[in-house]
């Protein structure tokens, strides 16, 4: 039977996989050689004790928090890379995973679309860490997305994707950072307001808008 102590730390490994899951990206990979895309959660888990990741992507899921060495990281939240290190090792892993498994000797173009509005620092994080997840293999980052890109609201980021694949024949990679289920946005955002008027001592507004 658990006691007060054990229900704590239950509730607390609880929220925050139920963090990580609202506020993580899903990631998609399209390999425009074959035409395939996959999709993996954009979670990783870290090992303290050993310094090491342990698991990515998809592989995620299954975490329980039962480990206390193990983290549940969502290495992008909301759009924006908040672990540099941890987003460069998932998409290198995808890329090597579902792209190319090997040094290519002619570089290609590697797109990369973010939905979600970025900072100008992040947009550079995105670049330099696609760049350094190729092993080599890009010559050059072109970035899509809500900060950079005008689009009709007619138009999905998928035809953007597509249009500009037309433009350039040279892009081996396509990146997109999405969000399956945006009401796991909404409930991070929520969250973080409640946080903050919390630490801040403000009542939190209800408005009917």
């Amino acid at each position: 039977m658990m006691n007060e102590k054990d229900n704590r730390e239950l509730n607390m490994y609880s929220n925050s996989i139920k963090k990580a899951l609202d506020e993580c990206a899903d990631i998609r990979i399209l390999n425009p050689k074959t035409g395939e895309t996959h999709e993996e959660k954009g979670l990783v888990i870290y090992n303290s004790k050993a310094e090491k990741l342990v698991a990515l992507g998809n592989e995620c899921l299954s975490f329980d928090g039962t480990n206390p060495d193990l983290k549940l990281v969502a290495p992008i939240v909301r759009g924006e890379i908040i672990d540099y290190v941890c987003t460069e090792q998932l998409f290198s892993w995808m890329y090597h995973k579902y792209v190319c498994k090997k040094h290519l000797f002619i570089k290609k173009s590697v797109l990369i679309c973010v939905d979600e509005p970025v900072s100008p620092i992040n947009i550079r994080a995105y670049e330099d860490a696609i760049i350094l997840a190729g092993g080599g293999n890009f010559k050059d980052v072109q970035f899509m997305g809500a900060s950079v890109t005008q689009r009709s609201d007619s138009m999905t980021w998928d035809e953007c994707i597509e249009k500009a694949l037309e433009n350039r024949k040279d892009t081996g990679c396509v990146l997109r950072v999405t969000k399956n289920n945006p009401s796991g946005y909404a409930r991070s955002f929520y969250q973080e307001y409640l946080d903050r008027c919390k630490r801040w001592n403000v009542v939190p507004e209800e408005k009917d808008y």
